[in-house]
Order: C-alpha cells, then structure tokens, then sequence
C-alpha cells in the first residue's frame, strides 16, 4: 500500500474510532454511540463541503469496529479473504463481509 493511501486509511478510520473514544469516555449509552457511529459514517459518505459525494464508508466503519468489535473485525478480516480469494471482487467481498457482521455478532453472543 503506498504511503499516501495509508495515511488517507488511517485518517478515514479515526473518523470513525474518535467519536466513539469520545463517547465512551462520556459514558454515553449504546444508542448513542450507534447514533454517533452513523453520523460519522454518513459524514463520510456525504459530506458537504464535497457536495454529498464521499467515499464508500468502508475505512470509517473499520475505526468504528476497532474500537467496539475487535473479535468481529477480525472475522471481517478472514470472510474478505475468503470471498475475494473466491469472487475476486473486492469491494463486493468487503460488504458481503459487512452484511455477515450482525450475525457474526449474534452467534458469539455479543
């Protein structure tokens, strides 16, 4: 990964990650870090200094599950490897890795 890109990741991801340190250390309730997770990624997405036209949201949610799902970001991980090592199609790998989270989330009881 070239260094630019990585330095657009990392600032992608602690869009995600700082609200919901901040929200934590407030103590805030779980639908509020939800809220501030979706705010943050809709910020993303849609920002209105780029006339609504962002990115996909894909780095700012990974911030998001370092900080409240790191046994979940870790199953992302491997489901993307394995769907991409089968479909070869990466953006499609990541949301279908996405879409297994909830479950992935249920089935360990979280």
């Amino acid at each position: 990964m070239p260094f630019h890109a990585f330095i657009t990741f990392l600032i992608d991801a602690a869009k995600g990650a700082v609200p919901i340190w901040i929200a934590q250390s407030m103590e805030m309730n779980s639908t509020g870090m939800i809220l501030c997770s979706l705010m943050a990624i809709a910020g993303h997405n849609w920002p209105i200094f780029l006339n609504f036209r962002g990115g996909k949201g894909v780095a700012t949610s990974l911030g998001i599950m370092m900080v409240l799902m790191k046994r979940q970001l870790l199953l992302w991980f491997i489901l993307v490897i394995i769907f991409f090592s089968l479909i070869r199609n990466f953006s499609f790998s990541m949301g279908l890795g996405f879409i297994l989270i909830p479950l992935s989330s249920w089935m360990m009881q979280e």
